[in-house]
């Protein structure tokens, strides 16, 4: 069954940004989802109001051999 939200972004300046977004799954922090071309981590979710933020920066990718990549890009 699909989901709707409000996912509310911020630019650099500030900005507050809200669009409607619908899912086939749940939205839990920590959910990475795609919006205009970019990634965004959610952050918190409050009864259908979902912070977002940029994902690039949040993330680490790990690697079977052991390195670790902070923002990586793929």
């Amino acid at each position: 069954m699909a989901v709707s939200y409000e996912i509310v972004t911020r630019t650099r300046a500030g900005h507050e940004h809200r669009r409607p977004y619908t899912s086939e799954d749940a939205l839990v922090p920590g959910s990475v989802l795609q919006l205009g071309g970019r990634y965004w981590l959610v952050a918190n979710v409050d009864e259908g109001r979902v912070q977002a933020q940029p994902a690039r920066y949040r993330l680490t990718l790990r690697h079977p051999d052991g390195r670790e990549e902070a923002g990586a890009i793929r």
